[in-house]
């Protein structure tokens, strides 16, 4: 068996003792005044009255907090990423465009409780125990650590997925999307971006996202390799930092989705266009999450879980069509676009519509319906 290690993003957990508060002790280099600007942000985040100053001022505190936490806490666990989301979900975090990270004294009982409400006996809720026996606060940080992987045998090369019948199929229906029909620069990129899949797809090779064309764009090419005209078949991705993803299945069945319930617009990521919160019932994905410094493929495949956990949660509640509004980032529209034609595949009496919307300096550009 052959044991290897591979560099993976974890989620420490710090134990950081008193002065939390102005009034207990010396504000060292700004940590207490950046923890007051953290909470208020967040007071605001939860009434809806973020400007267009506080995604940077919530960042800089941030990265102040946890600065001080990486000097003057000490270590207690360490999460992995799927760990950490577990975690927020238990806080009601998700729901929220800012996720916190940081937990003042007061904070940490509270923390316990919604713990052991969801049942999780674990080590996330024993860290947070001892820091309230200690009245101490927590700071999660992300990093980089070692994740062990064990093996039977070498890992092989990567096999050419060559797919002609698919870019034959892609090479007749080349129509541009509705949505891009009077708009001639959008048009140009999608035939570009098309012509790359149908290249790929002869030659076995990925097709490159992030190098060139915008995320409206790469979402409307992969609703047309969706499409069950298309033959059924397999696209290879891979991302302009380099990383691949799982390849994209064309073809098959979208599924019937949606008006069997409510509608309910969300966004795509938090924190990326604050004045779109007003606009919004809250967010698929937390910018501060999937925005982290880890390959991008493992970001849209961490988008995808989160977005089918999303589903599950929003069918529960009995909505079945998404006005979704986009505001960037390919990875975590793939991601979640994957997770629409998985869930819709394999569920029969909650299947979803989503309807995107492309948020440009324009306005908005209303993009093609998934879930037919």
């Amino acid at each position: 068996m052959n044991t290897t290690s591979r560099p993976a993003l974890m989620a420490t957990i710090r134990v950081v003792p008193r002065p939390w508060q102005l009034s207990e002790g010396i504000d060292h280099d700004g940590f207490l005044s950046a923890v007051a600007t953290a909470e208020a942000i967040e007071l605001r985040q939860q009434s809806r009255l973020l400007n267009s100053d506080d995604a940077r001022r919530y960042h800089r505190a941030s990265m102040n907090i946890e600065r001080h936490a990486r000097a003057c806490g000490r270590t207690i666990c360490r999460l992995g990423i799927a760990e950490l989301e577990e975690m927020q979900t238990a806080l009601g975090s998700t729901k929220r465009g800012v996720s916190r990270t940081f937990f003042p004294p007061w904070a940490v009982k509270e923390s316990v409780r919604a713990y052991e409400s969801a049942g999780m006996a674990n080590r996330v809720t024993a860290a947070f125990a001892a820091a309230h026996n200690e009245d101490a606060g927590c700071v999660i940080t992300i990093e980089f650590g070692e994740i062990a992987e064990y093996s039977e045998k070498p890992k092989k090369e990567p096999i050419l997925i060559r797919q002609p019948t698919v870019a034959d199929a892609i090479a007749v229906a080349k129509t541009t999307p509705a949505c891009f029909s009077q708009d001639r620069r959008r048009s140009s990129q999608y035939d570009t971006f098309m012509a790359e899949v149908e290249r790929a797809l002869r030659s076995g090779q990925p097709v490159m996202v992030g190098a060139g064309a915008p995320h409206e764009v790469i979402t409307e090419a992969f609703r047309m390799l969706s499409d069950p005209a298309i033959p059924v078949g397999r696209l290879r991705v891979m991302f302009v930092d380099g990383s691949e993803a799982a390849s994209f299945k064309t073809g098959g069945d979208l599924g019937q989705g949606g008006s069997w319930g409510r509608s309910i617009r969300l966004g795509l990521m938090s924190m990326r266009h604050t004045e779109l919160d007003i606009e919004v019932c809250g967010y698929a994905f937390r910018n501060r999450m999937v925005s982290l410094s880890r390959l991008q493929a493992e970001a849209e495949a961490d988008c995808q879980r989160q977005a089918t956990a999303l589903f599950e949660e929003l069918t529960a509640e009995g909505i079945s069509d998404i006005e979704l509004i986009h505001t960037g980032f390919e990875a975590a529209a793939i991601g979640f676009y994957r997770a629409v034609i998985a869930w819709n595949q394999t569920t029969e009496d909650k299947r979803i519509a989503v309807r995107p919307r492309y948020l440009t300096y324009k306005g908005y550009i209303d993009g093609t319906k998934w879930g037919i």
